[in-house]
């Protein structure tokens, strides 16, 4: 069966999602959802993702958003290839690296990420709120220079 991923090309939470999908086998039909032009505000896309971000999976009436989420179940989905772990301790060792990573690492580069987005699409490119979700980390506009 072919799973259903609401993808944004430039997203990087997508992008590793893909990757891991291409490395099983696993086909997946994409379905472009950008953030930055409201397309995850939409009623349809909040019933499935409350969070309004990419991506987001879809497997029957299976729906699972947040990208290591969706990295697990697909590790899971084929446990002969052995991403997910093949025992407790293997299986820690992998989450202990995903949540480091989306604590730290993965957290860090959001945060001049979004900022090198705001730039490109605040008040110069003409929008009227800076932010592209509601989970904007600047609490002034336009950001301050990192000089």
């Amino acid at each position: 069966m072919t799973l259903t991923l609401y993808d944004m090309k430039d997203s990087p939470h997508a992008r590793k999602v893909r990757l891991l999908a291409a490395e099983l086998g696993v086909p997946l039909e994409l379905v472009p959802c950008d953030p930055r032009a409201g397309e995850t505000r939409e009623p349809d896309f909040l019933a499935m993702n409350p969070n309004g971000r990419v991506p987001t999976l879809v497997d029957g009436d299976f729906v699972l958003w947040e990208s290591l989420a969706i990295l697990k179940y697909l590790a899971a989905k084929q446990p002969e290839r052995g991403l997910g772990g093949s025992n407790a301790r293997e299986s820690a060792l992998i989450d202990q690296w995903l949540f480091w990573w989306a604590g730290g690492g993965e957290a860090a580069m959001d945060g001049p990420g979004l900022g090198a987005l705001h730039q490109a699409q605040g008040p110069a490119a003409g929008r009227q709120r800076p932010c592209h979700h509601r989970r904007c980390i600047c609490p002034a506009w336009p950001l301050p220079s990192r000089a």
